[in-house]
């Protein structure tokens, strides 16, 4: 059985629309031509009064009946699979953008659906991904490209409009022996953004994530009825793998899969079984 690290809380900071994703983890959210450089600051952490939130604690539930090796997670705010070692170097992972159920909400709600390295256990975190929003009930949803690097705000992706239905893929990757990370938003086959965006961080975990956002001041936000996120790639690869390895196929040699629920507030979103492969997985909206 997979032992749980001791996690911190994984965050998000506040994003440029007005909210904060921060996963509160138990045991522990136009193109730019690829060849572009953006200087980024090194992260020194983060603390409530930036948004960055409390820490919580809770035990891990380890038992998972499946024939491959998982760990389980309760967070507060994500869903999904996430690698954890050293080194990682890669993550990748293919999705179909879900609907959003606007009808059905009394308030404002939110989601977002990304990948990224580091976070699980960490103040640091490279992602990128989809974020939506319904601002009203029965309201036409919302939906946009972003990247983000934390303590940095999130940043949109210039003509980052997507839909419902939308699939999108995420690529990051590490250069060998610099700070240098390649981003790719593509959308429908088309490549939506690409950067090469220089960061530091301890690339001690990769994953694919569905999250509850938080805003500054108000705790998780309502989570928008997503009904079902299906991944059809998630992978993840560390210093020295010629490939990912597909984070549905559970842990290995180099390094351990969880699977997170975000259920420490009741409820509000699971994780289901992978494929045989490993490759296709899906979570689930369950409450408001």
């Amino acid at each position: 059985m997979v032992q749980p690290p001791a996690f911190r809380s994984p965050v998000r900071r506040r994003t440029l629309i007005g909210f904060v994703a921060v996963a509160l983890a138990a045991f522990a959210w136009a193109a730019t031509p690829a060849a572009a450089t953006v200087a980024q600051p090194t992260p020194s952490g983060c603390s409530t009064v930036n948004g960055c939130g409390p820490r919580t604690a809770a035990p891990a539930r380890l038992a998972w009946p499946l024939a491959r090796s998982f760990g389980h997670l309760s967070t507060a705010n994500w869903a999904g699979y996430a690698g954890h070692g050293s080194g990682f170097t890669s993550v990748h992972a293919v999705w179909r953008v879900p609907s959003l159920a606007c009808a059905k909400v009394s308030r404002p709600s939110f989601v977002a659906e990304w990948a990224g390295i580091d976070g699980l256990d960490t103040n640091t975190l490279i992602q990128a991904g989809v974020d939506a929003r319904c601002d009203s009930p029965g309201a036409r949803p919302w939906y946009r490209l972003f990247y983000e690097l934390l303590p940095e705000p999130e940043t949109a992706v210039p003509n980052g409009a997507v839909k419902a239905g939308d699939v999108v893929v995420t690529d990051i990757r590490l250069t060998p022996g610099t700070n240098r990370w390649s981003v790719r938003l593509v959308v429908n086959g088309v490549v939506r953004f690409g950067a090469v965006l220089e960061y530091s961080t301890g690339r001690t975990s990769a994953e694919c994530i569905v999250e509850a956002p938080v805003g500054l001041g108000v705790g998780v936000r309502p989570l928008a009825d997503y009904g079902t996120a299906r991944f059809t790639d998630c992978s993840a690869a560390r210093a020295g793998a010629p490939t990912g390895r597909e984070l549905g196929a559970g842990s290995g040699a180099d390094f351990s899969v969880y699977r997170i629920d975000d259920d420490l507030r009741g409820v509000k979103q699971t994780t289901g079984a992978p494929s045989a492969s490993g490759r296709t997985w899906s979570t689930t909206w369950r409450a408001a």
